[in-house]
């Protein structure tokens, strides 16, 4: 072999050397493995199921339905002409601030089409089949969804990162199944005695001061005024008032006349609303990009 025949030689074992030296390292990356899919950690996956996930659905008639997320897991199957009923959760019921887990049957079959009204007024079909995924996140954070129908249809979404619903419809799904439990004999409701402030004359007078991913909150009511100050910047000055036992912005959103419920009035700057969970914590509600809460307790 000629000396410039070894030059290249040298080369491509240099080479080779660096690309193997640089997958030991890659190597330290955990990988593991979801759904025959490959997720690393620190890195995202996104799949759209697109067989046997259409977003049109033709049938009517579910047959099974859970959800899981914003601090609460409720799920129903139809059996023998009974729903089996399940639902566990956590500071979700603003009215309580308590866990719950409650089980049971009921004959009541109606409740399917009620969470088929939810599907369609939301549209919760949109986007079916869609999972986004970032490797290495906390739980408690995203959501995902599962509907069957008797048709062999089949809605699901996930995501562990933000919700694959509206804000309106999760509350639309919490208070169905809150509805159907109270009816059944039973209550989202463990070992507490809390009650939330909705009392539109009870007086919320003071200052407020919480942490929220490292954002120090101080909320100052006076009289029917709020302050919100964020890392020490006003984020705003305004009016309050309370609806639905919701501390909200006095301030009806655009083409709005008349407030039937929370949602017609404007959001705060920072925070979305806030609740009063007892005589000494507000919780502040971050319903903007993705849901989370935090409390603010009173000096």
């Amino acid at each position: 072999m000629t000396k410039q025949n070894k030059i290249p030689l040298m080369t491509g074992l240099i080479l080779a050397f660096i690309i193997v030296f640089i997958g030991l390292i890659g190597g330290c990356v955990a990988v593991r493995i979801r759904n025959s899919r490959m997720v690393v950690d620190g890195g995202v996956v996104k799949n759209w199921r697109l067989k046997g996930y259409n977003e049109e659905i033709k049938s009517n008639k579910i047959v099974s339905f859970s959800y899981e997320g914003s601090g609460f897991k409720v799920s129903c199957e139809l059996k023998n002409n009974n729903l089996h009923i399940l639902s566990t959760g956590n500071y979700i019921n603003e009215k309580d601030d308590s866990d719950f887990s409650i089980e049971y049957n009921t004959e009541d079959l109606s409740f399917l089409d009620k969470l088929q009204e939810i599907v369609k007024e939301y549209n919760i079909s949109l986007n079916n089949g869609y999972e986004y995924e970032v490797a290495g996140l906390p739980p408690g954070y995203g959501d995902k969804i599962s509907v069957i129908y008797d048709s062999g249809e089949k809605i699901w979404k996930y995501s562990n990162q933000t919700n694959t619903i509206k804000t309106e419809a999760i509350d639309a799904i919490y208070n169905a199944f809150y509805d159907l439990a109270k009816a059944n004999g039973h209550d989202f409701i463990s070992n507490s005695s809390v009650t939330l402030n909705d009392d539109e004359n009870e007086s919320l007078d003071g200052t407020w001061k919480g942490t929220h991913f490292g954002s120090e909150y101080k909320v100052v009511f006076n009289d029917k005024n709020i302050k919100i100050y964020k890392d020490g910047e006003l984020t705003d000055d305004t009016e309050y008032t309370i609806i639905d036992g919701k501390i909200v912005k006095n301030q009806l959103k655009e083409g709005k006349t008349e407030a039937k419920s929370r949602y017609d009035y404007e959001e705060f700057s920072e925070i979305s609303v806030l609740s009063k969970r007892n005589s000494f914590t507000i919780v502040m509600y971050f319903m903007k990009d993705s849901y989370s809460i935090g409390n603010l307790i009173k000096e």
